[in-house]
């Protein structure tokens, strides 16, 4: 099911072919390794949790363990959540070791994808764009994008995807 997050949550059919050539894109698009360990904050029943972190962590062969090196895939709110205590004194940077943080879910204000790197000491941080219905990543920054790209857009389409900008009252 959706998570509802721009309406009412609905059932959604994906397939088998689908969901593994999605998450094998994760590990591409972020270039996960087996050294890397994934730290996961999306709920499993949610697509970026059971598709975008847990496959692909598998299929990378990474540890979904908060460890050296760590990919931080999450919402926005739990990065500015995270950033703001580290500023309050309440955790230390030395607590992470962040080699790169991944956002989707909402649009990440510029200063929190700043401040990743800044803050928490990422070495970088990658917008990603999705939605269940399809399967459920669409497009990402890469990880040499500029800020202003990561803040401005959701990327580019990954592979095997197709879309189009539409005016839904002139088609």
């Amino acid at each position: 099911h959706t998570s509802g997050t721009s309406g009412v949550p609905k059932g959604v059919m994906l397939n088998h072919c689908q969901i593994l050539e999605n998450a094998w894109i994760h590990v591409q698009y972020l270039g996960l390794e087996k050294e890397d360990r994934l730290c996961m904050t999306p709920p499993m029943f949610h697509s970026f949790g059971c598709v975008g972190s847990v496959l692909s962590s598998m299929m990378a062969g990474a540890a979904l363990v908060c460890y050296e090196k760590t990919v931080l895939c999450s919402v926005p709110t739990v990065y500015i959540r995270l950033i703001r205590e580290m500023r309050e004194g309440k955790a230390g940077r030395e607590d992470l070791c962040l080699r790169l943080c991944v956002t989707a879910g909402a649009p990440c204000p510029e200063h929190t994808l700043r401040d990743m790197k800044r803050v928490m000491g990422a070495e970088a941080a990658v917008v990603m764009y999705g939605m269940t219905e399809a399967g459920p990543g669409i497009s990402s920054t890469s990880m040499d994008d500029s800020l202003e790209t990561a803040v401005s857009t959701v990327g580019r389409l990954w592979p095997g995807v197709t879309g189009r900008i539409q005016d839904l009252t002139t088609g």
